[in-house]
């Protein structure tokens, strides 16, 4: 839906933007509890947020579903540093692991002991540190877009202040202040 939106913004035809963007808004409530929301991409999110309407769920509603959108982001990033193939978790589950693969287990034990062994965790590390930092500058065009001076200040207080992640985002501790100062 929303790629169609750009593909009709490319060759302005405002009259189908504004039908495409009122159905959307009458769909997104049951959307955003839906796992297609969860794989959203970062720049359809951002036109998501963008939208508006009388059909717009309630600020408070649409932070959760960011939140929850953010938190399974994140762990898709951290997902893929892991050193987890099927491969080798069904031979260790089904005990056939190849007499080679048990020699080769043997030798890095050996060398684990000596200590001499070449450990790629630093790097795998830095790679996913760098990432998340690059997704958590990122996020700044997301959070900009939810509108805290709209939601009740005790939702505040109780569900974002508290949100250390959500706090660290560059522009949030500024946006949730103007809520405090009106």
């Amino acid at each position: 839906m929303l790629t169609l939106l750009f593909s009709l913004d490319t060759y302005s035809m405002n009259a189908l933007i504004q039908y495409c963007q009122n159905y959307y808004l009458g769909c997104v409530k049951p959307y955003i509890d839906s796992q297609s929301w969860m794989d959203m991409k970062m720049n359809i999110m951002i036109a998501c947020l963008q939208l508006s309407g009388k059909e717009y769920p309630p600020e408070e509603q649409m932070y959760e579903a960011v939140k929850r959108w953010i938190d399974h982001q994140y762990n898709l990033i951290v997902l893929k540093y892991t050193n987890t193939s099927k491969d080798d978790t069904d031979a260790e589950e089904d005990g056939t692991n190849s007499e080679e693969d048990n020699t080769n287990a043997e030798k890095d034990n050996t060398n684990s002991d000596k200590g001499n062994t070449t450990d790629p965790e630093p790097e795998v590390n830095d790679a996913l540190f760098n990432e998340l930092d690059e997704f958590k500058a990122k996020l700044k065009a997301v959070m900009e877009l939810i509108r805290f001076p709209i939601m009740p200040a005790e939702y505040i207080a109780s569900n974002v202040l508290n949100d250390e992640y959500i706090m660290s985002i560059s522009g949030v501790k500024e946006n949730v202040r103007i809520v405090y100062e009106q």
